[in-house]
């Protein structure tokens, strides 16, 4: 016990925390890669000696979709980078650098801070007047990053394997950047060898089909599942308020529609690079938030049997939609059946589905090529035995 606590010291002492970049103003202008508030973005970075392999991950935080809304986060570092740290610590995602806990600890690791308020998507290069005159630039802060990476770090010199990840907003960004950052590595950086996948985490806002989508709790209450859907009508308010956001290639060949390839249950129909969606069957944030359920919950004896039937509702369009993605288009999942957004998606504990983590599951996908598709299928009601990052059975790989 006293030597499993030595070296749990030593672990946390060694490690290696990524260094903030933050772009020359002369990058900033160049490629128009600001904050909310104009200020320069960036991003931050660990390098591995000897290994060309990278990690990237996506930060969440939201989205800002009125002026008034995204004037909040001036004063933080999700609209400004003046107000960043030195240097960023994960210790429970795929940035952490214990290889003991996480299969992506040899990689060089990139951390995408989140200052745009428009989920790493928008391409507006000067400011943008529905909001206010902040800057929605997202999609060119990523891009001013990898170009900057490339020319100041090992990364420039090739790429053998890259891994883009995120959560919530970031795993938006995920889903919308996967096809880009192939592209951009394989045919821009010339590395046509180099093996590129992508994992959005809690990124299916919204589980969409092309001829199904979802409605919000009151319009449900009153109509039951012949609802109006309300996923096309949010979608398109939040590519209106992006403006320019930057869309995938494929998805817009085929539509030619930026509001409908905005919706991830839709988009990932046409992302080229393999998927591999973590995302729970009840995702907390957008029922109480986007969908209006305040009185959704996980304990059973809080909820009425209205916000039952509407959270089975719910989880089952998700499921749907997810299974329709990893059977149709090759994608994997893993679906916890958990009322969570991303508490329990880490790679240090959280649920096991068929004997699986997301860590373990996530780790076979990438390196050995597996398909996984795992569904917690306990229940209509929020029934995973785990839905936090605290299980002490799944702190090690399998």
């Amino acid at each position: 016990m006293v030597a499993t606590k030595f070296l749990s010291l030593v672990t946390a002492a060694a490690a290696v925390p990524l260094q903030r970049v933050i772009f020359p103003e002369d990058v900033a202008e160049a490629y128009g890669a600001r904050c909310l508030d104009g200020s320069p973005g960036g991003y931050y970075v660990r390098e591995v000696s000897g290994s060309s392999d990278w990690v990237f991950f996506m930060e969440g935080g939201g989205l800002c979709i009125t002026p008034f809304d995204c004037k909040k986060r001036l004063t933080t570092g999700m609209g400004s980078s003046t107000f960043w740290e030195e240097t960023h610590d994960d210790d429970s995602n795929v940035l952490n650098d214990d290889p003991a806990a996480n299969p992506f600890a040899g990689f060089n690791a990139v951390y995408f801070r989140y200052c745009s308020g428009d989920t790493h998507i928008g391409a507006l290069k000067g400011k943008n007047r529905l909001m206010g005159g902040l800057y929605t630039s997202g999609h060119f802060i990523v891009e001013a990053a990898l170009d900057h990476l490339y020319n100041t770090t090992s990364l420039g010199r090739g790429v053998g394997r890259a891994l883009l990840t995120g959560s919530s907003a970031g795993g938006i960004g995920v889903l919308h950047s996967a096809d880009w950052l192939t592209e951009t590595v394989t045919e821009k950086f010339g590395f046509t060898n180099a093996v590129v996948k992508a994992s959005p985490q809690a990124g299916l806002y919204f589980p969409s089909q092309p001829k199904k989508g979802v409605c919000v709790f009151q319009e449900y209450a009153l109509l039951g599942e012949h609802c109006p859907r309300v996923d096309n009508f949010e979608a398109w308010w939040v590519e209106r308020l992006v403006e320019h956001a930057y869309a995938n290639t494929n998805c817009m060949r085929e539509l030619k529609n930026a509001r409908r390839c905005w919706n991830a249950g839709i988009l990932a129909r046409y992302v080229s690079t393999p998927l591999f969606l973590a995302q729970n069957r009840y995702d907390q944030n957008q029922l109480a938030g986007e969908m209006l359920c305040s009185d959704c919950s996980s304990n059973s004896s809080e909820a009425s049997s209205k916000v039952k039937s509407y959270m089975a509702y719910f989880g089952n369009r998700s499921e749907e939609v997810l299974r329709d993605l990893e059977s149709n288009f090759n994608h994997s999942v893993f679906m916890p059946n958990c009322y969570k957004h991303t508490g329990n998606l880490c790679m240090k504990g959280g649920p096991r589905i068929d004997g699986h983590t997301y860590n373990s599951s996530l780790s076979d996908w990438f390196f050995n090529d597996v398909h996984h598709a795992h569904y917690d299928d306990c229940g209509e009601f929020p029934c995973s035995e785990v839905c936090d990052c605290s299980n002490p059975r799944a702190n090690v790989l399998v």
